[in-house]
């Protein structure tokens, strides 16, 4: 039980947020640069003491060779920490990229929902517009008073503009006979007549 549970206490535990996996990159990143001030500032070190042993020292072949073997180390070092911070640079970059490509997927996905329900809003209230119209339930009908048959030359006076509806029965079979018997008296007249004075108008006076 104590080995299993101080293994499970060695493993680093994962990061379960995003920020949290940036904020330890972020970090790296930052002890990276420190790492590589700290070497310049080891160099300058290297080479006082080199130089000061090359002064001093009688055996100047010993100290050439310790600073080349020294120098080639730290340029190799130098070399390795800046490619770890390109590299983490280089990664950092890319998650961010990653992440604004992410934000711009859901823009578009919120654009694509908004257009989809703004399209169903129009189209719900043009029906309703459509529904709530309502259109005049009357016929036109052509009319004559009591007594009166159309005119043979076909020339009246129009007094009064009336809607008729088809319930007047009483009128429409008045007009059916008056209709009928000016045809039977000069067919070609009442035909030209009812052809230029068809529309909306009820009551006629004869000229």
């Amino acid at each position: 039980m104590s080995s299993t549970s101080s293994k499970s206490m060695a493993q680093p535990r994962k990061p379960s947020n995003y920020n949290v996996l940036s904020m330890q990159q972020s970090l790296l990143f930052a002890e990276s640069l420190k790492d590589l001030k700290n070497l310049r500032t080891q160099l300058y070190s290297a080479a006082e003491y080199f130089e000061l042993s090359y002064t001093n020292d009688d055996q100047k072949q010993l100290v050439v060779d310790t600073l080349r073997d020294y120098s080639i180390q730290a340029l190799v070092n130098t070399v390795d920490h800046l490619g770890s911070v390109t590299y983490k640079v280089n990664g950092i970059l890319d998650e961010s990229v990653n992440k604004v490509a992410g934000l711009e997927l859901q823009v578009s996905c919120i654009e694509q929902r908004l257009g989809t329900c703004q399209k169903y809003v129009d189209r719900q209230v043009h029906s309703q517009q459509s529904l709530m119209l309502e259109f005049p339930k009357h016929h036109k009908r052509y009319l004559l008073p009591a007594g009166e048959t159309l005119p043979v030359s076909g020339r009246t006076v129009l007094k009064k503009h009336q809607w008729c509806s088809l319930d007047d029965g009483d009128e429409w079979h008045q007009f059916k006979s008056a209709v009928r018997s000016s045809i039977r008296d000069s067919p070609s007249s009442a035909i030209r007549y009812m052809s230029s004075h068809l529309p909306i108008f009820c009551d006629l006076q004869i000229l």
